[in-house]
């Protein structure tokens, strides 16, 4: 961590593991060891959704130690990949599912965390990046309100 620290030329204390290398609870464990505050690396790799069954941040607990941990989890509820490899969505349809997942994270006042790739980004993607700026502006009318 202090490698990264010092590349970045300040303290990194938020991030996302990758789900192929997360582990409950040790991952959780080092991350609140290396003095990290938030983590959002839990998701559904395959569907959009409420993996964590909410959409606030929480308190990591572990298990194995029964205490909890000073790292909170802010519940990633969709990634770019899911919509358009897993479930090979078209943007309007993209666009449809998200925006009913942001209803119901409205209903509870919660957080709307998506994960974007840079891959998803690119003039390739164009359409899916529609969809992403399109989330960012309904998000933008949102706070306004």
């Amino acid at each position: 961590m202090n490698a990264l620290n010092t590349v970045l030329k300040r303290k990194n204390t938020i991030g996302r593991q990758h789900l192929l290398k997360f582990e409950v609870p040790f991952t959780w464990r080092i991350w609140n060891d290396c003095g990290m505050e938030w983590d959002s690396s839990l998701v559904y790799f395959d569907k959009i959704g409420f993996r964590c069954g909410v959409c606030y941040p929480f308190t990591v607990f572990d298990i194995l130690e029964r205490k909890h941990l000073q790292l909170k989890e802010l519940p990633l509820l969709a990634m770019d990949c899911t919509l358009f490899y897993y479930n090979q969505l078209k943007p309007d349809d993209a666009l449809s599912e998200l925006s009913g997942i942001k209803s119901t994270v409205r209903k509870y006042n919660g957080k709307f965390v998506v994960l974007w790739h840079n891959s998803y980004f690119s003039f390739e993607n164009r359409k899916t990046l529609a969809v992403y700026k399109e989330i960012l502006k309904e998000s933008y009318l949102d706070s306004a309100r």
